[in-house]
């Protein structure tokens, strides 16, 4: 016998039951022969069966055949089922790089009424391999997890099939650095979560890997996936860099993948939701979750008013496609929603627009909201909403809009090159609209108008043009001799102050940003009220040094920015 056969062997001496070397099946299972055991058993995989583990045998039993197994393996090893057939325990208890591999129609059963996890795990490098799991959900009362990791780095969960559990199925321990690594791979979890917090996979430690296949359905009051520390602490950690790929989540009461506190760098890729309350959801107490990715996947038929909740800063959302949500995907600062479809998203009732940027968590004010190149059809209520500023939205296409196409406010927006076909409204400028650019945008078929705003001191501020309105003219009333016009005012129609007879403009006063060369056309508002044009009362000269009364609505004169006046470049009477 070799030194490290020799090693392994005087490691099992300390076990009760069969001593090394013979390894009988209990009494009383007819039909099943003794066995021996072997150098490869020493050396690292052995059999569960010749240690003792059985179908037929209780829970009790069988964790001690396991244990045995186990130990039996040493350090690195792995224990193989290989005979089909339900096996109840209790516990099973991995550490020390151990792992337990199944084979088709191997299943574990937990024992009822239990109160510790059907499997422990500590150490780095253990794992459950091509297993199917019954949680025997009828026969728990309590709230117990089935599968823990304390300190255990590098634990992959592959193969497995997963069912019938009333409670989560897997939580780390809480630490950006205890467990991390980990995967979960090609697995199903199945009829899971009959109790409330029911989270499937609860993961709080860094660089997970979900992916490979890996389906949950048919989840109850939980979450499929849930990330990062529930509590603030931020002693422990971040959770950061977590990767869930190719993973499908159907027909679950809440969300897919919950990003709790300290979740950052989290990328989820390539997976399909269909039938849940929400896909995505990221949590914003604190300010602790940010950088969250949201890319080629797939959402169907989500329920909630939040239906992808990004209101975590600096989340992005490019490339999926969406139908039939009865809410939003909710943003905050700092979010890239590139390139994606949306259809039939958002609700009138609750009055969610399709893409929706909101001011909870302290974040909004901050800004850049990037909404580019995106196609949004048949949305239930508005298109996109922002109304905090910071918005760049651009190259989108909304069809067939119930409400408002892109509904804006705040300062520092452009709204560029966007393509609306069929809206009550195509454009909303709120009252807080200020120092932004409109331009370059299609609107077709607005039922009300093209585009509107409520300020137009604050107006004055935006430059807006080649949008093809109907109208390009901008209405202004005298006020004690002077009006201001604003970036986009090229063409204004003028009335006198309170509606009187005649009223003279003496000043025209730019707002900053108009440059030389700036030019104005203006007209009289109506026949009965006859602006006068005040040559050099204020800052307009006039040719000849004449005054110009706008008499009819035909009336009109021409004005130039020479940078300290107005200076006329023609004047028309009909």
């Amino acid at each position: 016998m070799t030194q490290k056969t020799s090693e392994k062997a005087s490691q099992l001496e300390g076990l009760s039951g069969p001593v090394p070397g013979e390894y009988l099946v209990p009494v009383g299972n007819p039909g099943v022969v003794s066995y021996k055991a072997t150098v490869n058993d020493l050396l690292g995989e052995v059999k569960a069966e010749k240690y003792g583990f059985h179908a037929s045998l209780t829970a009790t039993e069988n964790t001690a055949a396991m244990a045995r197994a186990l130990a039996a393996t040493g350090a690195g090893g792995v224990v193989s089922i290989t005979v089909p057939g339900t096996y109840e325990v209790t516990t099973i208890a991995l550490s020390g790089g151990r792992s337990v591999r199944g084979a088709p129609g191997v299943t574990i059963k937990w024992g009822a009424a239990a109160v510790s996890p059907l499997v422990t795990v500590t150490g780095s490098g253990c794992g459950l391999y091509s297993l199917s799991f019954d949680g025997n959900a009828s026969f728990q009362s309590g709230s117990v997890v089935a599968v823990t990791l304390t300190t255990a780095p590098k634990f992959r969960l592959e193969h497995c099939d997963v069912s019938n559990f009333q409670y989560k199925f897997l939580l780390t321990d809480e630490g950006g650095e205890l467990s991390p690594d980990g995967a979960v791979i090609d697995c199903k979890f199945i009829n899971c979560g009959t109790t409330t917090n029911c989270d499937v996979l609860g993961i709080r430690c860094s660089r997970w890997y979900v992916g490979g296949g890996t389906q949950f359905d048919t989840i109850g009051d939980g979450h499929c996936i849930r990330l990062g520390l529930y509590t603030n602490n931020v002693a422990l950690g971040p959770v950061m860099d977590t990767r869930i790929i190719g993973v499908g989540f159907a027909n679950t009461q809440h969300v897919g993948v919950t990003c709790e506190l300290f979740t950052r760098g989290a990328v989820i890729d390539g997976c399909i939701f269909r039938n849940l309350e929400q896909g995505v959801k990221t949590e914003i107490q604190d300010k602790t979750v940010y950088d969250i990715s949201v890319t080629n996947c797939q959402f169907y038929t989500l329920t909630g008013t939040d239906s992808v909740n990004l209101s975590a800063p600096r989340c992005t959302f490019s490339n999926n496609r969406c139908y039939d949500w009865a809410g939003s995907l909710t943003l905050n600062s700092y979010a890239k929603v590139h390139g994606n479809y949306f259809s039939n998203c958002g609700s009138l009732a609750n009055t969610q627009p399709t893409i929706q940027v909101i001011t909870a968590g302290g974040f909004a004010a901050e800004g850049d909201f990037s909404i580019q190149h995106n196609d949004i059809y048949n949305a239930p209520y508005r298109g996109i909403s922002c109304t905090v500023g910071g918005l760049k939205a651009s190259r989108n296409v909304i069809t067939s809009c119930a409400d408002r196409a892109i509904n804006t406010g705040g300062g520092n927006n452009d709204i560029s090159g966007n393509k609306i076909d069929g809206a009550t409204i195509g454009i909303v400028m709120s009252s807080t609209f200020t120092t932004s650019r409109v331009r370059g945008n299609q609107l077709l078929n607005c039922s009300t108008s093209q585009v509107s705003f409520t300020n137009n001191t604050a107006f004055r501020s935006v430059v807006m043009n080649d949008n093809g309105l109907s109208s390009g003219d901008y209405n202004e009333v005298i006020a004690t001799g002077a009006i201001t016009v604003g970036l986009s005012e090229q063409s204004i129609i003028l009335d006198t102050e309170g509606g009187a007879a005649t009223d003279d403009l003496d000043t025209i006063a730019p707002v900053t940003g108009i440059v030389p060369g700036h030019r104005l056309v203006i007209r009289s508002n109506a026949n009965a009220r006859d602006p006068v044009i005040k040559h050099n009362t204020g800052n307009i000269i006039l040719v000849g040094g004449v005054d110009f009364t706008l008499a009819t609505t035909a009336s009109k004169i021409a004005l130039m920015w020479s940078g300290t006046k107005w200076q006329e470049l023609w004047r028309a009477t009909a």
